[in-house]
């Protein structure tokens, strides 16, 4: 199995008016992601896997493998359940009202464009397109040299000069394409009452859930329930049901007098067993370990 593979580039290495931090991840097993914010707009690219984001305002936004985001500065926000799945992605902080007090290598003029691109794109996901792809790859290349040898000062230039390319590419694809709806063709765009599902899920937490009991509370076929579902949340059906349950998990585990066990029976899950691999793949820590890691908190 490949390793974890993290590369962070701080501001201070950077030494870049408009880039606060640039990063790579290559997650072989969920880790966490809590709430936090950044002062400048947050761009990541998904280049394998998939992830859903929740921000402050209690929406979600799905990020497909080859798909980019942005997040507005201040924007409060985490992974869903405050975990990131496996996947590979890079993420850079642009502060671009830094960038403009300088007389830096794009000018105030153009900066004031891309900052009003990204201001107007508003909390989104974007399809980008296979030069922006191949630039982020690059990105990857000169950062993993810099970090090889961090006296290398060619290789941060490089680094620094790759960050401006993609802060232009990144403003050229915001003024051609859309942002993406989630909306497939021949679906309405009506939105389903998740609130209701969720509440029928917890009502059953202990029970087996099928995926058309969750289809009849919207009065749709099991075809296009689904269709609807992972639409609007980023997520199968199972998945959702699932998450929910190890949610559950989590607020009761930090109480000692209760039974794993017991817990797993009471949460649906057939034994133990089964509900500790589920519980590590979604958290990447066992039940026990996270009891241990709670207890005093």
């Amino acid at each position: 199995m490949k390793k974890e593979k993290r590369i962070i580039i701080d501001s201070a290495a950077l030494n870049l008016d408009c880039a606060q931090l640039v990063g790579y991840d290559s997650i072989q097993k969920p880790i966490e992601l809590p709430s936090h914010l950044h002062s400048g707009f947050e761009i990541v690219f998904l280049e394998k896997g998939d992830t859903v984001f929740e921000l402050g305002d209690n929406k979600r936004i799905y990020v497909r493998g080859g798909n980019f985001s942005i997040i507005h500065p201040n924007t409060m926000h985490k992974g869903e359940w405050e975990i990131i799945k496996p996947c590979s992605l890079f993420w850079i902080v642009y502060d671009l009202k830094s960038g403009m007090t300088g007389n830096g290598i794009l000018g105030q003029k153009l900066l004031k464009k891309i900052c009003t691109a990204f201001r107007d794109a508003g909390n989104m996901v974007f399809p980008g397109n296979e030069y922006l792809r191949r630039q982020f790859r690059m990105l990857l290349d000169v950062m993993v040299r810099y970090t090889a040898d961090r006296k290398n000062e060619t290789a941060i230039a490089q680094v620094r000069l790759q960050l401006l390319h993609i802060l232009v590419s990144l403003y050229e694809v915001l003024t051609q394409y859309e942002p993406l709806t989630h909306q497939l063709p021949g679906i309405s765009d009506k939105h389903l009452p998740i609130e209701e599902i969720e509440a029928y899920i917890h009502s059953k937490i202990d029970d087996k859930i099928e995926v058309h009991d969750l289809a009849e509370i919207c009065r749709l076929s099991v075809s296009v329930f689904q269709s609807r579902f992972m639409i609007q949340t980023g997520l199968s059906p199972g998945d959702y049901i699932t998450r929910i349950r190890v949610e559950k998990a989590k607020q009761m585990l930090p109480d000692p007098g209760c039974s794993i066990t017991e817990l797993a029976l009471d949460l649906g899950f057939s034994s133990s067993q089964y509900f500790s691999t589920i519980f590590k793949k979604y958290t990447g820590m066992t039940p026990t370990v996270f009891r241990k890691k709670t207890a005093n908190t």
